[in-house]
């Protein structure tokens, strides 16, 4: 039980850093204007109306590889519980793309992808990453 809680918290720390990743890359190729204040959401919310295609692509993208990151974490280290880990792990991602998009404005594409794909690519990510891991070896009998 406490290893299955480790292995999300990892997950959700691994995430994090590849959402961070993704987004840190996206803003270098779409700068966010100088005079943008980001702690105001209202303020956010209204570039986020004249950003860039590019610039919100990233943003899903950067969630997208936080759920797969994830995923894979959970798959790969949870193993017989790879499923279940990487539902919840899905399902954290899912809480913490519901409040970006309750804080700050997106377009509706956006909205229905943030909450349509966390779940679904985290589980394929995990799934895909439990087969990578080898099986254990059993003692053969003479």
């Amino acid at each position: 039980m406490v290893k299955n809680i480790l292995i999300v918290i990892a997950a959700f720390i691994l995430g994090g850093i590849a959402v961070f990743s993704f987004e840190t890359l996206g803003h270098s190729v779409y700068p966010i204007p100088k005079d943008l204040d980001t702690t105001n959401y209202e303020q956010f919310g209204a570039y986020v109306k004249t950003a860039p295609l590019g610039a919100l692509l990233f943003v899903l993208i950067a969630q997208s590889a936080g759920s797969i990151v994830g995923g894979a974490v959970c798959g790969f280290f949870g193993r017989s519980r790879a499923a279940l880990l990487s539902i919840i792990y899905g399902i954290l991602a899912l809480v913490m793309a519901s409040l970006n998009l309750i804080m700050i404005p997106h377009p509706m594409w956006m909205i229905i992808a943030s909450i349509a794909l966390p779940i679904p690519l985290s589980v394929i990510a995990g799934q895909v990453a439990s087969r990578l891991v080898p099986k254990p070896r059993t003692a053969t009998q003479p």
